[in-house]
């Protein structure tokens, strides 16, 4: 049996329950004296109305859970959009604190390149002054005073030599300080581009942190619904548990009633001189028990015992063997008895209960289509349903339980499995 569940923590909401349409009504089962198919079937018609709200409520947490997984993922990108973008902007900062320290220095490098072009041109000034007051050659004056053409070209060599060291002083200088305005001017723009693209992802950033707190309020309202759905499941659960626990009852109180009538029939038979009789039960014999499906369908997906449930991944026992089969294929009674449940189960689906004897009974569910009634007699090997995948499944196949004395028992002890095939997950 494969069920689909939604495991979420258990607080009971009333309010839950209302919005969703399920009531809370608690079926009760009553044993009479004398227990007979109509008894069993009112049992049964009783917990049908809580099997019924258990199906809607895990079909509910099923939905809860779906939009719980699809809106987690939404807040998971959201908040890794959020950590990229904060990285983002803190890379911004370190760069902007980078760029204001560049700024600083130039800054620096500018003013001094500013004082050293006034210093230059402070002192070239009074170096033309000093040279007028003293009265030093002038180009015309060293034509004149010069005795020979030597003469002449020394002093006017002296002259351009002082006119080109200012010239070339004066032309570095103006040089150096626009190459560091320049730089300042381009780092200054550099800066402000920075911040403008830290104003913008602070507003993608403080968008998304909206939408994320958004997000996470709906996350937070569809797991809170879902956890007292679950609490409503639970005690709904508890509530199927407690009326499956009554059929069974029943069940037994029908077998001690049939003891009771075999003996007391062969006492009757004894006291008329007839003989006795062993049994006027099946007395059905375990290892001769027929396989419910075609010898073909021997493929083994799901064993008796602890397990991991296929949808819910919860750790749970397994009362029963899965074996896979295709939909239509026929369902056979392992033994003569009597069909005591053939009806639809919130998580067996369509199944068949077989009373067989005192001690032995066998069940089987998923089936698509049920082919006999409550109260009909049953021949080894006549098909009583056809595989199908309905109820708590994920795929067609039939699971099949036997019960020993009110205990359900590994089916496969009772069989030759050297040919079965095992397909488990």
């Amino acid at each position: 049996m494969r069920k689909r569940v939604v495991r979420f923590g258990v607080v009971l909401a009333m309010s839950v329950a209302l919005s969703y349409g399920i009531s809370l009504n608690k079926p009760t089962l009553n044993a009479k004296a004398d227990v007979t198919e109509a008894d069993i079937n009112e049992a049964k018609t009783k917990s049908e109305n809580v099997k019924k709200e258990i199906e809607d409520t895990k079909q509910k947490l099923a939905e809860l859970k779906s939009k719980a997984s699809d809106m987690q993922t939404v807040v998971d990108e959201i908040d890794k959009q959020i950590g990229i973008i904060s990285n983002e902007i803190y890379n911004l900062d370190q760069a902007l604190l980078v760029k204001e320290g560049e700024i600083s220095t130039t800054e620096a490098k500018l003013l001094q390149a500013k004082e050293d072009e006034a210093k230059q041109y402070a002192d070239m000034k009074l170096r033309i002054q000093y040279m007028y007051e003293t009265g030093q050659t002038t180009y015309l004056e060293a034509f004149l005073t010069s005795s020979d053409i030597g003469e002449l070209l020394n002093q006017t060599e002296y002259i351009k030599n002082i006119a080109d060291y200012d010239k070339k002083m004066m032309d570095k200088l103006v040089a150096t300080k626009n190459l560091i305005a320049d730089t300042d001017a381009r780092l200054k723009q550099e800066k402000e581009d920075l911040e403008l693209l830290k104003a913008t992802q602070e507003e993608s950033k403080a968008a998304a942190e909206a939408l994320l707190a958004a997000k996470q309020e709906e996350l937070d309202k569809i797991n809170s619904d879902a956890e007292q759905m679950a609490s409503l499941n639970a005690r709904l659960e508890k509530e199927q548990a407690e009326a499956d626990r009554l059929i069974d009852e029943l069940i037994a109180k029908k077998a001690a009633e049939e003891e009771a009538k075999r003996k007391a029939e062969e006492a009757r038979r004894l006291a008329e001189g007839g003989s006795s009789s062993t049994s006027t039960d099946y007395d059905i014999a375990l290892t001769n028990l027929r396989w419910p499906l075609p010898s073909s369908c021997n493929k083994i997906t799901e064993l008796f015992g602890p397990r991991i449930h296929p949808v819910t991944k919860v750790a749970s026992y397994h009362y029963a063997v899965d074996v896979s089969a295709s939909t239509g294929t026929p369902i056979y009674a392992a033994e003569d008895g009597e069909v005591l449940i053939a009806e639809k189960h919130w998580s067996y689906g369509n199944y068949v209960l077989l009373y067989h004897d005192s001690h032995v009974s066998t069940l089987y569910a998923h089936g698509s289509r049920i082919l006999v009634s409550p109260g009909q007699h049953v021949n080894k090997g006549d098909v009583i349903m056809l595989v199908g995948s309905t109820g708590q499944s994920t795929g067609p196949h039939l699971h099949y339980e036997i019960r020993v004395d009110g205990t359900r028992v590994d089916p496969l002890k009772y069989y030759d499995t050297s040919n079965f095939l095992y397909y488990l997950d």
